[in-house]
């Protein structure tokens, strides 16, 4: 079984969180079981969020949408994308 140093294991979370790859792709390719791929994303995930400048959503903060005014009358929700139109009252 293949040791991965931390610098690897920073990098596996990276690739895992920009390409979401299975944990079992992702093992395959950097030579280490799934278990190992998912062990080290949630270690590298609870040592950033314990250091106080580094914090991940949660649903219901997923869930809200964001609107920014775009033009006249549109609003443009940044999650979906999709354009509503607001009528003045």
């Amino acid at each position: 079984m293949i040791a991965l140093t931390l610098e690897e294991q920073v990098l596996v979370t990276l690739e895992y969180w920009r390409e979401y790859r299975t944990y079992f792709h992702m093992g395959t390719n950097w030579g280490v079981s799934e278990s190992t791929i998912c062990r080290i994303v949630t270690n590298i995930e609870s040592t950033l969020m314990k250091t106080g400048k580094f914090r991940i959503p949660g649903k219901k903060a997923l869930l809200k949408p964001t609107f920014r005014r775009c033009g006249s009358d549109f609003f443009i929700s940044c999650e979906n994308l999709e354009a509503k139109q607001f009528w003045a009252e």
